[in-house]
C-alpha cells in the first residue's frame, strides 16, 4: 500500500509538472507570436501613418518597432541563458504591455480614419485585443517580478497606462464611444490583468463583487 501509494504521488507531481511546463510552452508561443505580429504592424503602421496628418505620433511606431525586436531576441537567446532570461522577462515587464497597447490604438486608428466602412468592426476588434493582447505577457514575465516596491511600480505603470484612454480610438463609432466613456472596458481589462497578475505574484485572487437585488433595477429591466 505504501508502495502504491508513493508511486501515485510521483506520478501525480510528474504528471502536474508535465501539464505546467506544457502550459508554459504554449503562453511562451503565443508571446513570440505577439512580438512578430507587433513588429509586423510596427512597419507597416509607421510606414502608413506618414500620410495621415492626425496620426503625427505614428512615427513613435519605429521606438515601438525597436523596443519588440530587443524582446524578441532576448527572448530567444534567453533559452539556454539564465541571467539574458531574466533581463528578458524584466524588460517584458516593463515594457510590453505599453507598446502593445500604444499599437492597438495608433492601428485602430489608422484603420477608422482610412476605412470609414469598416470602423465600427475594427473597433471592436480592438477593444477585444485589449483585453487579451496583455495575458501572455503577465504569465510570461510577471513572475520575475517579486520585490513588492517594484511590483507597486508595475502597478503604477499600468494605471498610468490605462488612465490615458488607450482605448479611445480616432473617429470611432458612437456606440464605441459610449461603451468607452462608460468605463465598463478598462473595468474588464483591469479584472482580467488582476486575475493574471495575482496568480503570476503567486497571491490569492478574490472575486469580492456583490451583486444585490434591486427594485428599481428589476423596474428597470421589466419596463
Amino acid at each position: 500500500m505504501l508502495l502504491d501509494l508513493n508511486t501515485n504521488e510521483i506520478f501525480s507531481i510528474y504528471v502536474g509538472k508535465g501539464m505546467t511546463e506544457m502550459t508554459d510552452k504554449i503562453w511562451n508561443k503565443l508571446l513570440n507570436l505577439e512580438l512578430i505580429i507587433g513588429m509586423i504592424v510596427s512597419i507597416a503602421v509607421g510606414i502608413v501613418g506618414e500620410g495621415l496628418p492626425r496620426l503625427y505620433w505614428s512615427r513613435m511606431c519605429w521606438i515601438a518597432l525597436i523596443i519588440l525586436a530587443l524582446n524578441f531576441i532576448l527572448k530567444i537567446c534567453g533559452k539556454n541563458k539564465h541571467s539574458v532570461k531574466l533581463i528578458s522577462q524584466w524588460l517584458g515587464s516593463l515594457t510590453l504591455i505599453l507598446v502593445f497597447d500604444f499599437l492597438i490604438y495608433t492601428t485602430v486608428s489608422t484603420l477608422n480614419l482610412m476605412f470609414k466602412p469598416l470602423i465600427l468592426i475594427s473597433s471592436i476588434i480592438g477593444l477585444l485585443l485589449l483585453m487579451l493582447v496583455s495575458i501572455p505577457v503577465v504569465v510570461v514575465n510577471f513572475p520575475v517580478v517579486k520585490n513588492w516596491f517594484m511590483r507597486l511600480f508595475m502597478i503604477f505603470i499600468l494605471y498610468l497606462n490605462y488612465s490615458h484612454n488607450v482605448n479611445r480610438f480616432l473617429d470611432s463609432s458612437g456606440m464605441i464611444k459610449k461603451i468607452v466613456g462608460s468605463g465598463v472596458i478598462i473595468a474588464i481589462v483591469t479584472f482580467i490583468l488582476a486575475f493574471f497578475i495575482t496568480k503570476a505574484w503567486q497571491l490569492k485572487f478574490q472575486w469580492n463583487l456583490k451583486f444585490e437585488k434591486s427594485k428599481n433595477f428589476q423596474w428597470v429591466i421589466l419596463k
